[in-house]
């Protein structure tokens, strides 16, 4: 019965959605002039060593964020956890205050660093860096809650300390989900630091928003490849990952 509400809820919902954006198939239909020639104007890519660079420019940013984030996101997640919090009351203050961050968009935060410290990829790359802390975060924290808390608690039991204890006890099981989760935080970071770009952050993004404003839509599918070769890298990286970590 609960299952059946549900599904009529979820379709009601859909259907009450789909008919507030007055939906116009006659549009549809029409469409494809205009996308036939918008996809012609994308062919062939034009690639420059400045786009290049600016792509080089994201990637790095976005790594470094991402790397700094799971650092401070694994934190984050000790004290979050269920299993490894040292206070229950702290475990619900951080949950609270992980939403909230998240609840911002990194846009947001890239305007206010590039208004306090001017363009450049240095702003992006401390917007990134709290977003990437506030996901990794909460990422671990699911991860570690899904783990058998038996081992932890034997090792606390026999006196070992909490830290030794998960060292010796969860890190080696949290592996694996350590490694894919931060590679997706990777992934999910280089493709915002596009978004970042066009408020100054740094980045292709500012490259990508002229190409478009111009109707240089060479340049704008030289970018979207090369962004999807980079993505497609990291995701075959994580994968090999969890191939030999599981």
């Amino acid at each position: 019965m609960l299952r059946a509400a549900g599904a009529v809820t979820v379709t009601a919902v859909f259907l009450v959605s789909l008919a507030a954006l007055s939906p116009d198939p006659g549009r549809l239909a029409g469409a494809w002039p205009n996308l036939r020639d918008l996809l012609a104007g994308l062919w062939p890519p034009a690639f420059t060593g400045d786009l290049l660079m600016a792509v080089l420019e994201s990637l790095l940013m976005a790594l470094g964020a991402a790397a700094a984030g799971a650092a401070c996101g694994l934190a984050l997640a000790l004290l979050t956890a269920a299993g490894t919090t040292p206070w229950r009351p702290l475990s619900a203050v951080v949950r609270v205050l992980l939403v909230v961050v998240r609840g911002v968009p990194d846009l947001v935060y890239a305007l206010l660093f590039v208004a306090a410290l001017g363009l450049g990829p240095f702003a992006g790359f401390l917007a990134l860096w709290i977003s990437s802390t506030a996901l990794a975060a909460k990422l671990f924290a699911d991860s570690l809650e899904q783990l058998d808390p038996l081992p932890y608690k034997a090792l606390t039991a026999a006196g070992a300390r909490p830290w030794q204890a998960f060292t010796a006890g969860t890190w080696p099981r949290f592996v694996p989900s350590f490694t894919g989760n931060g590679l997706f935080v990777a992934d999910l970071a280089l493709r915002e630091s596009v978004v970042l770009g066009i408020a100054g952050a740094g980045g292709v993004g500012y490259l990508m928003q002229e190409s478009i404003a111009t109707l240089r839509y060479d340049t704008t599918a030289a970018i979207v490849i090369a962004i999807a070769v980079v993505v497609y890298a990291i995701e075959t990286l994580a994968r090999i990952a969890r191939r030999h970590l599981l």
